[in-house]
Order: C-alpha cells, then sequence, then structure tokens
C-alpha cells in the first residue's frame, strides 16, 4: 500500500483508529476554516471530515475546494444516515457520497486499495472547473474599461440587491458585479479581484464571515464592508476582527438620502491605498 498524506478535520474516534493501520500521514485540524488553511498549504492526497459539521460544514469545504479546482478526494462522514446530505455530496466531483463512521474502517480500506490501483496505472482523475455565470453587464464590464473601480454585492434578497446596485450605478463610476450567496460570491471575488465587497452577514450555502477568513487564507483579504439588518454587539467584534473586514453599514441606514453614496466614497478611499491581494499562501 502507498503511503499517503491524509487530513483529518475533526475526525470521530472511529475515524481515527482507522488509520492505526494505514502507511497515511495524518494532519489534524479543529475545524473546516483550518482545514481549509491546511487544504491549500499542504495539499494532502485526500481529506476526512464530517459532513455536517457546524459553522462551514464539510459539505461547503468540498464545495469551495471545488470552486478553486483542487482535486482532492474528500470522504464526508456521518454519525447517522443523512438523505438529504447524500444528495448533494452525489452532485459533487470530489465526494460522491457519506460514509458512515462506524464502517468508515472498510470504507477507508476500499478507497485506499483503489487509489493504489489508480496510481500504479498512473491514473488522474481531472474535476472541471465550476462555472461561475456572470450577467451580460458583467462580461461587459469585465472586457471594458480597466481601470473603474469593481464592486461586488453580496445579497441573497432580489430587492435589495436590485436597489443597492441602482443607487451605486447611479451615483458612481464603477463596474458592479452581483451574487446571491456566499459560494458564487467567493467564485466571483477570485475572478474579479474586486476593489470592494458589500456583503451581508447571513448569506446562503457560505455565511459573509466565513467568506471574510476564507478570503484571509487564500491571501486575498479583499477589503470587505458588511451591509446587514444584524444587531448584535457580538457579530461587529467579530467582522471587525477578520481582516479585510473595513466596516459595517446597518441596513436601517440605507434609506437616508445621500448616505450609501457617501459611505462608499469613504470605503473606497480607504480601500485603495491598499495594494492587490496576490495569490495563496504556500
Amino acid at each position: 500500500m502507498a503511503e499517503y498524506k491524509a487530513l483529518l478535520i475533526k475526525p470521530a474516534k472511529g475515524v481515527i483508529a482507522a488509520f492505526e493501520d494505514t502507511k497515511a500521514k495524518v494532519l489534524q485540524v479543529h475545524d473546516c476554516l483550518e482545514g481549509l488553511r491546511a487544504l491549500v498549504r499542504h495539499r494532502p492526497d485526500f481529506v476526512v471530515v464530517q459532513a455536517d459539521l457546524p459553522g462551514l460544514s464539510g459539505l461547503s469545504l468540498a464545495r469551495i475546494a471545488h470552486l478553486l479546482q483542487l482535486p482532492t478526494p474528500f470522504l464526508l462522514t456521518s454519525p447517522a444516515p443523512d438523505t438529504k446530505a447524500d444528495r448533494i455530496a452525489a452532485s459533487l466531483p470530489n465526494a460522491k457520497n457519506i460514509l458512515l463512521e462506524g464502517a468508515f474502517f472498510y470504507d477507508l480500506k476500499h478507497f485506499l486499495a483503489a487509489h493504489d490501483k489508480a496510481r500504479s496505472r498512473g491514473e488522474r482523475e481531472e474535476h472541471p472547473p465550476r462555472e461561475v455565470n456572470f450577467l451580460e453587464h458583467e462580461w461587459a464590464a469585465l472586457l471594458g474599461e480597466h481601470d473603474r473601480q469593481r464592486v461586488l454585492i453580496l445579497e441573497p434578497d432580489a430587492l435589495t440587491r436590485r436597489a443597492l446596485a441602482i443607487k451605486l450605478d447611479a451615483s458612481m463610476d464603477c463596474q458592479l458585479f452581483s451574487a446571491s450567496d456566499g459560494l458564487e460570491g467567493l467564485a466571483k471575488a477570485l475572478f474579479i479581484n474586486p476593489d470592494l465587497i458589500l456583503s451581508e452577514v447571513d448569506l446562503p450555502t457560505l455565511g459573509g464571515m466565513h467568506l471574510a477568513q476564507i478570503f484571509n487564507i487564500l491571501g486575498k483579504p479583499f477589503p470587505l464592508v458588511f451591509v446587514t439588518a444584524e444587531e448584535s454587539l457580538e457579530v461587529q467584534k467579530k467582522a471587525s476582527q477578520i481582516p479585510g473586514v473595513i466596516g459595517l453599514i446597518h441596513k436601517s441606514r440605507l434609506p437616508r438620502k445621500g448616505f450609501l453614496i457617501m459611505a462608499m466614497r469613504q470605503f473606497l478611499a480607504r480601500a485603495r491605498p491598499a495594494a492587490k491581494p496576490s495569490g495563496p499562501p504556500q
């Protein structure tokens, strides 16, 4: 059996025990944010993670890895059968299905044996990159002037997203892009390198806080402003501690005449001196 590098993210005891008789070098981390950092830096041969971990889940991490075109296989585990999670995993090229923790020892043996055979044949599985869906005006912006600042709006509510875009388009000379969930926002941000991101905290598939942390992990701490109805001081404190987050706008202030445009000009002025972020850390 060949030697492998395995990344284990908050593994159950039974999962850890399954590696005792293997030649895998095991790296353990405590959550999926740490796991993403380790995945980018260490490029393990495969990842083992529970599908529904709180915060950033194993399923979401597998999706992010696919977005980033990292072909690392994911062994997603669960303590009990989960039909919904199984359907999601089946749609991911880098995951396939959910493995029960009680039978993980046998699943791991089959997985390693299959990979040994693939290695001996020199096979390498290719994963096509996830398609990033740009609107017509966004493609025009990408192909047009390069000296205008780019603003990415991440907002799940279509009416709010449209209202923000209309206000900014009417009063500011910038290129506007938008997304309705965190994973779409991640893909677009990595593609366009925005000068500023306006993001709701509570985003589907990948929350705004986790998204900001992921940008930092990838070495791309894009200037980000949260636009949210969240009142919690704890949320504001957490946001202020994430590199790249330069402010927070409460949605109750948006109807005030001229407020958004004045705030945007201030945030863009703060963001402008910073150099464009470089590639991910090695």
